[in-house]
């Protein structure tokens, strides 16, 4: 399933012109950033884009990618219109547009939120250990092209025994008003032992046709805790191809709440690897597709040791000719007794045209453990259906308050309040009769 094992059965292409010239690297990267790029730009010419034979890519075509071209944006100036808000959300708030800072509101004080690229200038402790060496090049060609190719980010370090009381936002504007073009936001998380904090990252819609190859790269000390938000909320133009990986230490628990609403083509590979005794990882996920949207979910939970968890539910909706992937895998390598790992998809289906391919994987080479898996696919339950009709709510009416009922089974599951009603307002105006709902929400 690995991007890797594509690369080796896909002979080497020349790269498109607008890549190499997104991974000019400039003279004031230090040298063990031009050579990591380096590497990745290599990493990404042997992938290449991929193809339909590429497992991993099966269900996923990018020519509309492929056969376009990108431009580098131009260094921004301002804000192009509003920041989207949360309302309610408190905290820090730092803004890039086309994968470059442009404001920073309200940092905290315990901890180091700012530019990736200054922190890589000023030889910020976590970025040589860590920047490109949990998302492997390797593994994600969109990694690695991301890394081969960014020229802004942002870092939040979270020193030991740090509790941030106010979420961390990191939102990013895709603007492609004037021509289509491509970015390559990335953000590194690194948490502290028996630290805390809440990161949201919201990737909103900006104009225009634009590629995002977004990277997140989370590294969780001993006790760390990180509840981690995901808000894709992209024109419909855009191309969003994101990476998410992670690794907990002993005891160290990450939340993913995962929100794909927008975009034309929506990848996330969601990666993370248990590395230490007492890690869990919990992944919800919420997608909604409609007209010709196209969104892919990946993840992947390696459980490398023993007695560590992991807990992942996926729900979809889709309608008109919208269309879905979901591929969950959890890995229980040798050794690794003790592990409990559960993983659930179900998806609904609103039109006769829209289609979704799912396929939960289970991957055990150790005894005592305790795992399962499941996908579901269907329409609403005609019961309850009848229920809802016989007490007076009219058809279309109760549609609607199932549909949503089915996606609130994860969005209630969100902790922060402000981000779950943020989630509830962005999958109620995916659904149909959407205004009706609004009514009871």
């Amino acid at each position: 399933m690995s991007s890797a094992t594509a690369a080796s059965k896909t002979a080497p292409a020349a790269l498109p012109d607008w890549v190499g010239e997104a991974a000019a690297v400039p003279a004031e990267y230090a040298p063990w950033l031009t050579e990591r790029r380096a590497e990745a730009l290599d990493a990404f010419r042997d992938a290449g884009f991929p193809a339909r034979r590429d497992e991993a890519w099966k269900y996923t075509s990018l020519r509309n990618v492929e056969r376009r071209r990108f431009a580098a944006p131009a260094v921004p100036q301002a804000i192009p219109g509003s920041v989207p808000g949360v309302d309610g959300l408190e905290g820090a708030t730092l803004v890039f547009v086309n994968g470059r800072l442009v404001s920073a509101d309200g940092l905290p004080t315990r901890a180091t939120a700012c530019s990736l690229a200054e922190a890589v200038a000023a030889g910020h402790p976590a970025c040589e250990p860590l920047l490109g060496r949990l998302a492997d090049p390797r593994r994600h060609r969109f990694a690695a092209l991301g890394l081969a190719c960014f020229t802004d980010g942002a870092l939040l370090d979270v020193p030991a025994d740090c509790e941030l009381d106010e979420p961390v936002r990191l939102v990013f504007i895709a603007d492609g008003a004037r021509q289509a073009t491509f970015s390559a936001p990335r953000v590194l998380i690194r948490a502290g032992a028996n630290s805390r904090a809440t990161v949201v990252e919201h990737y909103a819609g900006g104009s225009g046709e634009a590629l995002a190859c977004a990277t997140t790269e989370i590294a969780l000390a001993p006790g760390a805790a990180v509840e981690h938000y995901r808000l894709q909320e992209e024109s419909p133009e855009a191309f969003h191809l994101g990476v998410l990986a992670a690794r907990l230490e002993a005891d160290a628990r990450l939340t993913s709440h995962n929100i794909a609403v927008g975009g034309r083509i929506a990848r996330l590979d969601l990666d993370t690897t248990l590395a230490g005794r007492g890690a869990e990882v919990v992944m919800n996920g919420v997608y909604l597709a409609r007209d010709r949207q196209h969104v892919d979910n990946h993840t992947s939970v390696d459980h490398a040791v023993p007695h560590t968890r992991s807990d992942q539910i996926y729900r979809g909706v889709l309608d008109g000719r919208g269309r879905a992937v979901f591929n969950g895998r959890a890995l229980v390598r040798q050794g690794a007794a003790g592990t409990d790992a559960q993983q659930a998809n179900a998806n609904l289906l609103l039109s006769e045209e829209a289609e979704v391919d799912t396929k939960p994987e289970l991957e055990i080479y150790a005894d005592d453990v305790k795992c399962s898996h499941g996908a579901t696919t269907g329409q609403l339950d005609e019961t309850a259906l009848f229920y809802l009709r016989s007490r007076g709510v009219d058809e279309a009416t109760a549609r609607t308050l199932l549909t949503f009922a089915f996606c609130d089974v994860v969005l209630a599951r969100m902790g922060a309040g402000p981000l779950r009603r943020h989630a509830e307002r962005l999958a109620v105006g995916r659904l149909p009769d959407s205004d009706t709902l609004r009514q009871f929400t």
